[in-house]
């Protein structure tokens, strides 16, 4: 084997492993309960305990820059800052139907929140970005409703 066949594998394995390692936290990072957390406190400047379980978690597919819809039910066993948050209002209420309808996301039934249920919501607005939150004092569940344009 010549000088350039020994040049060609060599680039051609040094390309594969830089895929794979890029690859990697695409595959794995996603799916940690910690990272839909941590994404969502930092896109939204939120806070959420520490000790929050995420219980339900759906997406609109994989997509390289983040674009789309993401609901995530959370449990939160202690205490969630309330400052921002405001009884629902029927405008509010309109919106999460039409999210619920118009996302890309086929939602259990039993996974929905009950909107005639008295709830606590905070919608934050970035751009074309929004994220509403819907939050059962009762259950001590908080629902997240982003979508990414």
């Amino acid at each position: 084997m010549n000088t350039s066949g020994k040049i060609r594998i060599g680039l051609s394995i040094s390309f594969v492993l830089l895929f794979i390692i890029i690859l990697i936290p695409f595959i794995f990072r996603p799916n940690s309960n910690r990272w839909k957390q941590t994404s969502i406190e930092k896109n939204w400047n939120i806070a959420l305990p520490k000790s929050s379980q995420v219980l339900y978690y759906k997406q609109s597919g994989f997509s390289f820059f983040g674009e789309g819809d993401y609901y995530t039910i959370f449990q939160i066993e202690s205490e969630l800052d309330l400052d921002e948050f405001h009884p629902m209002n029927i405008e509010l209420k309109e919106e999460v139907e039409s999210w619920y309808k118009h996302s890309n996301l086929e939602i259990d039934l039993e996974q929905k929140f009950p909107l005639d249920y008295p709830s606590l919501v905070n919608k934050k607005k970035k751009k074309e970005n929004t994220c509403i939150l819907l939050y059962d004092s009762t259950l001590k569940q908080l629902y997240v409703f982003q979508t990414f344009r």
